[in-house]
């Protein structure tokens, strides 16, 4: 488990350093496919646990991750929205 959340973290890096939308979408799809193999492993992981407390630990952290990449999506989308509207901003005022 922690080999996929270290490869997690890792596109989360690249994903930081994206320029422009289109390498936004290539890292997020990259990033999205590497959460899909780590929620299959958080989950085989759960259901080995015996402990029922332990187990119902593991389904929140599995449901705060789920939410905090739609969140991640969300947020990034705007920003690079918000750095293009910039941009065009900037780029509208200095062509007469």
């Amino acid at each position: 488990m922690t080999d996929k959340g270290s490869i997690v973290s890792n596109t989360l890096t690249r994903l930081e350093g994206v320029n422009n939308f289109t390498e936004f979408v290539k890292a997020f799809s990259q990033f999205g496919s590497e959460m899909v193999d780590f929620a299959h492993v958080t989950e085989d992981r759960q259901n080995d646990l015996k402990d029922e407390r332990r187990r119902a630990q593991m389904s929140a952290a599995r449901t705060i991750l789920e939410l905090s990449t739609l969140i991640l999506l969300i947020a990034s989308k705007c920003y690079i929205a918000m750095q293009d509207a910039i941009i065009n901003a900037v780029n509208n005022t200095i062509d007469p």
